[in-house]
């Protein structure tokens, strides 16, 4: 998998869009209606292992969204390297509403960070 490729059709997917941050089911289904316009083949809520299940996954990037939450940043880490332990992910992409940053890696997998809240302006 070409992460970089992969994040420049996510780029394309949002450009312009306006998402709804006020609640996460509904920002991922308007995430996989932007997938699908521009037919980036994706999976939803795949279960990693027993105990985690990550919003989608492309090839083998893992996308976390969270929004308008109450964990702290160092909750919403763990979880990512909770993800980052499995072999079926090779790199991260948290969507957030939250103006956060994480590492650029966490267990040698790569960590990207979107901030919605930067775009939705």
């Amino acid at each position: 998998m070409d992460t970089t490729k992969t994040l420049e059709m996510i780029q394309l997917a949002f450009k312009n869009k306006k998402f709804n941050l006020a609640n996460e089911k509904i920002l991922q289904k308007n995430i996989s209606l932007a997938f699908d316009e521009k037919n980036i083949s994706y999976k939803k809520e795949v279960r990693l292992d027993n105990q985690n299940i990550v919003d989608f996954m492309i090839d083998s990037l893992a996308i976390e969204i969270k929004i308008k939450t109450k964990l702290s940043t160092l909750s919403i880490y763990r979880q990512l390297e909770r993800y980052c332990t499995n072999d079926k992910v090779k790199a991260i992409l948290l969507i957030t509403s939250k103006n956060i940053s994480m590492p650029n890696m966490i267990n040698g997998k790569e960590v990207y960070v979107l901030p919605l809240s930067r775009t939705q302006l």
